[in-house]
């Protein structure tokens, strides 16, 4: 685990170097990847304030021990720390957000990939025509290679849709309001 340790007003021994490490050993089992941890040891007034930040994928943790003795100060900075990075791990374990990666999962796999070919459009026709009655739109549509076509019935003032079927007849398509 990479630990970061810095003094301030305190000289910093093997001793101390080792109780600390031995201490932030037990953040390991809680995160997959080893967490980066930054702990820094203040002098003030008699007293040993020592503060620990862990970062790892996703949480930032931060404990703070403060008391007449420095071994104590980091023992109780480090317990703060472990304990918090033992909730969170029983938190992302919890059923709860199991269920809710599952449903992302799902969700995801319903989801277009980017790899698939999307449908896109490649060709579109605007054209303003006037209201005509559906002989007119039959005729209209038998004299193109398009499969349908879509216009304003003249006796019904609604858009109607013709479709031109295989065997040459028509289909007429109107909405129902």
């Amino acid at each position: 685990m990479e630990i970061e340790i810095s003094g301030i007003n305190i000289d910093l021994t093997e001793e101390i170097d080792k109780y600390i490490r031995k201490k932030l050993k037990k953040l390991n089992k809680y995160f997959s990847k080893e967490p980066s941890t930054r702990v820094i040891l203040k002098e003030k007034e008699g007293r040993y304030i020592v503060q620990a930040n862990v970062a790892a994928k996703g949480i930032r943790i931060y404990g703070e021990g403060v008391g007449r003795d420095l071994y104590t100060s980091i023992r109780e900075a480090a317990n703060k720390v472990i304990k918090q990075a033992r909730k969170h791990k029983e938190k992302m374990k919890s059923p709860k957000r199991i269920n809710i990666w599952r449903k992302r999962e799902i969700l995801n796999i319903s989801e277009p990939s980017s790899n698939k070919v999307q449908p896109k459009i490649i060709h579109t026709v605007k054209r303003i025509s006037n209201a005509i009655n559906i002989e007119e739109a039959i005729k209209e549509l038998s004299e193109s290679d398009d499969k349908f076509l879509f216009f304003l019935n003249k006796s019904t003032n609604q858009i109607n849709i013709i479709l031109k079927k295989e065997d040459k007849s028509f289909e007429l398509i109107e909405p129902k309001i």
